[in-house]
């Protein structure tokens, strides 16, 4: 599955000039360690004590 998904990538990026090629390879790489850092989260939200709302915790909102 990864081999298959770096193929798809490296046919997508070649459409890309090659100065530009570099930037969305970081790019891409920033989205996925953000994506991997809020799977690990647990838990992502916690009820408020006075409203009882579910609100995000401080580390979901330091993930940006």
């Amino acid at each position: 599955m990864k081999r298959e998904n770096e193929e798809k990538l490296q046919q997508i990026l070649q459409h890309l000039s090659v100065k530009e090629r570099p930037l969305w390879i970081a790019e891409a790489n920033r989205l996925a360690r953000l994506v991997e850092r809020y799977q690990r989260l647990k838990p992502k939200r916690k009820r408020h004590p006075l409203t009882g709302q579910k609100e995000f915790v401080p580390e979901e909102f330091a993930l940006t």
